[in-house]
């Protein structure tokens, strides 16, 4: 035995350097699979290949936006699909009828649109292709065990799970221009955008897609178009703050607004009001009841306000918190309680 140690290195050390594009897709992908495993979903991998006749019955997405197939095996598979949405609903019913009701699942794929003969020279352009990833949530939260009492799973539980994905891929919520949806894909939802491109969309699984699906149970979506975000990513880039030099201020309001506002529009408006002290606006109070007027509400609204190049004064505070509720009054007609 000669023994490592005495073999003589060799003149020049070298060593390879690996790189890789940014955003880098497989890398996020898998980070997001871990993630969502973490949290209890499990990956489902669904058929590109779909029924055309689902989408007949669609104002959202057209039938003949479908891609159809020339000579298909059967009715069932018989176009591509516009949405991720009907693979992961006949799976959440499969499951169903299995009794297994208690679901959280999610799908990384691609959906297909034929956009009509707008290029006959170069047939290839008549077409789109884009990557999503789908959310799909059913039955009990959390299983029933002597620690902690079984809940369903809510509108609220599928919105966190979307906004932390957005969060970890660095992309700001609090910066998102959030909208609603109500269609006959998903009702009573939401919609993100950034920079006036549509990111991903949440909400209740339509009456009309569960009866396509022979779903009976409340499920919730949630669809992210993975190919927006990564151009996102691909811009921003990422970036780097220190910690915070200076505190932090809290300042409480008690808003009485009409019933149809809702909080988003209020976070909204701060934001919008102001952009430079302003850090956090959340939500720990909603009332309706005794001494409130009819067809009235009662938020109670926490603002949270830092300078990065100084402590905060008592006169600077009061400046910004008069401001805001001079826009809340004068946008939204709210009254201080």
């Amino acid at each position: 035995m000669y023994g490592y140690n005495n073999v003589e290195p060799d003149g020049a050390v070298k060593s390879t350097i690996q790189h890789a594009e940014f955003p880098d897709k497989v890398k996020l992908q898998n980070l997001l699979s871990e993630m969502l495993t973490a949290n209890g979903f499990n990956e489902i991998m669904s058929n590109s290949l779909t029924k055309v006749g689902y989408y007949e019955e669609l104002d959202s997405f057209k039938a003949d936006h479908t891609v159809q197939l020339y000579n298909p095996l059967s009715s069932d598979l018989n176009g591509m699909r516009q949405t991720l949405i009907f693979g992961g609903m006949e799976a959440v019913a499969r499951n169903t009828n299995y009794r297994n009701p208690d679901l959280k699942l999610y799908e990384f794929g691609n959906v297909y649109t034929f956009k009509g003969n707008k290029s006959p020279n170069k047939p290839v352009k008549n077409f789109a292709e884009e990557e999503h990833i789908g959310l799909w949530i059913t039955g009990k939260n959390e299983s029933e065990n002597w620690t902690t009492q079984s809940r369903p799973t809510t509108f609220f539980t599928l919105k966190a799970f979307v906004e932390n994905i957005l969060t970890r891929l660095g992309l700001d919520v609090l910066q998102s221009q959030v909208d609603t949806v109500d269609s006959d894909l998903l009702s009573s939802g939401l919609e993100y955008k950034f920079n006036n491109q549509l990111v991903a969309q949440i909400g209740y699984v339509s009456s009309k897609v569960k009866k396509l699906t022979d779903v009976e149970a409340d499920v919730f979506y949630g669809d992210l178009n993975w190919t927006a975000i990564l151009k996102l990513l691909d811009k921003d880039g990422v970036s780097y703050t220190p910690l915070p030099k200076y505190p932090e201020v809290r300042r409480d309001l008690a808003l009485l607004l009409n019933k149809d506002v809702k909080f988003g529009s209020v976070k909204e408006i701060a934001y919008k009001t102001e952009r430079k002290l302003l850090r956090n606006v959340s939500i720990f109070d909603v009332y309706e009841g005794k001494n409130i007027p009819e067809g009235k509400k009662s938020y109670a609204v926490s603002f949270f306000l830092r300078d990065e190049e100084k402590t905060l004064k008592d006169k600077q505070i009061d400046k910004v918190m008069k401001k805001l509720l001079s826009a809340f009054e004068r946008e939204l007609n709210a009254q201080l309680r």
